[in-house]
């Protein structure tokens, strides 16, 4: 079993047109630029699962109840559950941080998902005594990146399970991030 450090997915010239129609990670703001940033996403989200270029992993996460650490519902279900089904949650606005991690990975540093990448994948099988040795090496890239624990706490659970960790070891690694003052 290989694997590979997380990557951006590759687009062809008419997903990156659409990709880059796209503003990710604002507020309340001008609802004409969410308009139009939901229906570029959805368009490409609609392209890029047609292609099947969208790492399996990053479809779990948001398919799969296990992968949602804070309630026992789905990305997916959390998105139906206001009603919207089908193509049409790609035009969600909450969708569109789903698709930033769809397309770019993990939200850190290169440095970091390097490091942590390097340090995960000589293992074929992740062990408890490499957990251990996986949580103090995120101690330390937190603080000598000085990133915020509250905002990468997520983002290293998606980077522990894209580096091939279960679900119970991946939420260690996030709950040690969480723990950083």
């Amino acid at each position: 079993m290989h694997h590979n450090t997380p990557q951006m997915v590759p687009l062809n010239p008419g997903e990156q047109k659409l990709l880059d129609q796209i503003t990710f990670g604002f507020g309340h703001g001008d609802d004409k630029v969410l308009r139009k940033s939901c229906a570029a996403a959805s368009s490409l989200a609609i392209l890029l699962l047609q292609r099947e270029a969208i790492p399996e992993i990053r479809i779990r996460f948001f398919i799969t109840p296990e992968f949602n650490t804070e309630t026992n519902e789905s990305r997916l279900q959390i998105l139906e559950s206001d009603g919207v089904t089908g193509y049409a949650v790609f035009s969600d606005p909450h969708f569109l941080e789903l698709l930033h991690y769809f397309i770019y990975g993990p939200k850190l540093p290169d440095q970091v998902i390097a490091e942590f990448s390097n340090m995960a994948y000589p293992y074929e099988y992740i062990s408890g005594g490499d957990v251990i040795d996986l949580r103090e090496l995120v101690i330390s890239l937190v603080e000598e990146y000085k990133l915020n624990p509250r905002d990468v706490a997520g983002e290293f659970f998606k980077l522990a399970i894209e580096c091939g960790m279960d679900v119970y070891y991946a939420q260690s690694i996030q709950n040690v991030v969480c723990s950083i003052k």
